[in-house]
């Protein structure tokens, strides 16, 4: 959210919004493989309402 406004960041309609943000900048794979990447939710709430889904994507940085 927007601290100064309030409004949802990234793209969207209704309540449904896409946020893309870079996590790990300095990430370097040393080689290509399969990796193992695991999310945990650390809020205090056990469901965070609103929330539908989280996804992760990796991308080669130019």
């Amino acid at each position: 959210m927007n601290p100064k406004t309030g409004e949802p960041l990234g793209a969207g309609t209704g309540d449904i919004f896409d946020h893309q943000f870079l996590a790990l900048k300095q990430q370097h794979f040393a080689r290509p493989g399969a990796y193992k990447l695991t999310l945990e939710q650390y809020m205090r709430q056990n469901q965070l309402p609103g929330i539908m889904a989280v996804g992760v994507r990796v991308a080669k940085i130019k």
